[in-house]
């Protein structure tokens, strides 16, 4: 199984940049107040499972949460969990919660997204997403809990 967390917010693209014509903009986005949602899920065989999403960043306290909570329980023993180096992945409490469900943990290389498919997901999501926004930025908890019930029903 996959691991990955991704953030969103309503600000998901440029409304308006100038460059010389065929030229791509590279630029930040204005420093306005955004909502920022961030979600957690997995990837196993090719479908979507566990999606957690909250307000903010994620920390150590919030994925070990969701694991104990939210996903552990529902795998088969001895399911790995592959995900990347963040900091918050590496607790000991991670370590000792997917080894209680009898579960076992695998890192991705460093600097290693590629390798991971549930950034395919997360690219599929905010594409789907990124239009919604733009017509209901105010909304963007509700439209991305929405989506993802959509994907999981599928």
């Amino acid at each position: 199984m996959w691991i990955d967390e991704a953030g969103i917010d309503n600000r998901l693209y440029r409304e308006h940049a100038w460059a010389p014509r065929g030229q791509k903009v590279y630029a930040e986005i204005p420093g306005q107040k955004r909502e920022h949602v961030s979600i957690i899920g997995g990837l196993m065989k090719g479908a979507f499972v566990a999606p957690f999403t909250f307000q903010g960043g994620c920390h150590a306290d919030l994925f070990n949460a969701w694991l104990e909570e939210v996903l552990l329980p529902n795998l088969s023993k001895n399911t790995t969990l592959i995900m990347d180096n963040a900091a918050f992945h590496k607790s000991p409490k991670t370590k000792d919660l997917i080894e209680k469900f009898g579960c076992h943990l695998l890192f991705l290389p460093t600097d290693s997204p590629d390798l991971n498919p549930i950034e395919h997901w997360w690219h599929k999501i905010k594409s789907i997403l990124r239009p919604l926004v733009q017509q209901n930025p105010e909304n963007l908890h509700q439209l991305l809990d929405k989506l993802l019930s959509q994907y999981l029903s599928i």
